[in-house]
């Protein structure tokens, strides 16, 4: 996950960097540092952002300009 996903994800999402960091279970300087490549994150914590924004349906995708998309949920 690149920091310019977990923007993309978040903003789908419409969450804030705090509410990310509630829902991956670490602080906003994490997501904030994360998005902005301060620093190199525990892979277990990007791990855990990760599944926060796949639960919530955002899907990362691959390719030569990695980024995100919603999934199609059927209810």
């Amino acid at each position: 996950m690149t920091g310019a996903q977990c923007r993309a994800a978040r903003e789908l999402l419409g969450w804030s960097e705090q509410d990310l960091a509630v829902h991956a279970l670490c602080s906003s300087m994490t997501v904030r540092n994360l998005e902005r490549r301060a620093g190199r994150p525990h892979r277990s914590t990007i791990l855990a952002i990760r599944r926060a924004v796949e639960e919530a349906g955002v899907q990362l995708t691959d390719g030569e300009a990695p980024g995100v998309k919603l999934q199609h949920r059927d209810s």
